[in-house]
């Protein structure tokens, strides 16, 4: 199974400006350094909570077909697609609206569709 993110979030949970007036830093020179520590944080608590913070997008492989899918990094916004090799070897792609949707992703049990 592999879980890689493949659009990082647009924005950190803590900007450099809130902590900087939180810890009430005024010199620029260290920016860099304080945003790499803040990066480190953020990342270091979603990963001990397993949770996404900020809107990312992420791309789910699993080895195969099963009736139940549980996202690694929960609360998810949407799921932009659903694909799965068939055993002819080609790729299909569920329709959004079909009996494997969202319920699936929600722990709930599904039957994988025929092709």
């Amino acid at each position: 199974m592999g879980y890689v993110q493949t659009v990082a979030p647009s924005e950190r949970v803590v900007s450099l400006a809130a902590f900087k007036a939180h810890q009430r830093v005024t010199a620029s020179s260290d920016d860099s350094l304080i945003q790499d520590y803040l990066l480190a944080a953020e990342r270091y608590v979603e990963s001990v909570k397993g949770r996404q913070f900020i809107t990312a997008t992420w791309r789910l492989d699993l080895p195969g077909f099963p009736a139940c899918i549980a996202l690694p990094r929960p609360p998810a916004q949407s799921v932009s697609s659903i694909q799965y090799i068939d055993q002819n070897g080609d790729t299909q792609t569920l329709a959004p609206v079909s009996t494997c949707s969202i319920r699936v992703l929600s722990r709930r049990s599904c039957t994988p569709p025929t092709t």
